[in-house]
């Protein structure tokens, strides 16, 4: 009997203020992708490194 394979989700999408994780994908190889994840606080942070005001560390 064959066992289905399924993909392996071995990317994972992280928000880069909260580090909550946002989401996975399907990838070949283990990735890890930065963004935000839409909640207030994080984008509030996101507007103001656009503008240049807030530094990531």
């Amino acid at each position: 009997m064959e066992i289905p394979s399924r993909p392996q989700a071995l990317g994972t999408v992280i928000c880069k203020y909260c580090g909550e994780l946002i989401d996975s994908v399907d990838t070949e190889k283990v990735m890890t992708y930065y963004s935000n994840c839409k909640q207030e606080q994080c984008l509030n942070q996101d507007s103001e490194f656009q503008r240049g005001e807030l530094k990531l560390e």
